[in-house]
């Protein structure tokens, strides 16, 4: 069954919350002034499926085991590439924010059982480039791209709908998004926008 398309939106606003912010008025380059560039691009894409731990203990041949608890195992690629881009012409500091959102096949907003999370606007970052007391740029070209698996979403017992909403999506996004810097030390949680 395919998941039907859900729609999440924060409760509150984190800081440039779907913006794009152009700062020039902290900088001396301006379109018509040549210098060095930091350039970071950041992406997350992945799918998930709830897991139900059984409790063997009490299966038999006649008893089948009961759920002890359950989570989501969420299956992630996670992308960073950092620039350096020498003797370009931008118009100043760029900050726009990386887009993210998920599938699933819950009804009510919630993870559901299987879903997928996505970016449908990739994270930008570009600020003049870091330099030493010579004139050298410290900024690291680098790109960084893992896969890997997070449980996000523990609850006892078997899975219940009724406990699966919206607020539970906001602290698990939370809870992936937080640990990508542990995966990509240059990932930006906080140029993400749920």
């Amino acid at each position: 069954m395919t998941p039907a398309p859900v729609s999440y939106t924060l409760p509150s606003s984190p800081i440039n919350r779907g913006l794009s912010t152009l700062d020039t008025s902290h900088t001396t380059t301006s379109g018509s002034t040549y210098t060095d560039w930091f350039i970071q691009t950041q992406s997350v894409e992945g799918y998930f499926e709830r897991v139900n731990v059984l409790d063997s203990t009490f299966s038999s041949v006649i008893n089948v085991p009961a759920s002890d608890n359950n989570y989501l195992a969420l299956h992630y690629t996670v992308k960073v590439v950092n620039e350096v881009v020498e003797n370009a012409s931008f118009d100043g500091a760029l900050w726009s924010s990386q887009e993210i959102g998920y599938d699933s096949n819950s009804a009510s907003g919630g993870w559901g059982t299987v879903g997928t999370i996505y970016t449908s606007s990739g994270g930008y970052y570009r600020r003049v480039a870091i330099k030493d007391s010579k004139g050298n740029i410290t900024d690291a070209a680098a790109t960084c791209i893992r896969e890997g698996t997070i449980h996000i979403d523990p609850h006892t017992g078997e899975y219940d709908p009724n406990y699966d909403t919206s607020s539970t999506v906001h602290n698990g996004m939370h809870t992936f998004i937080g640990s990508m810097p542990k995966v990509c030390s240059t990932f930006m949680p906080s140029l993400v926008n749920i």
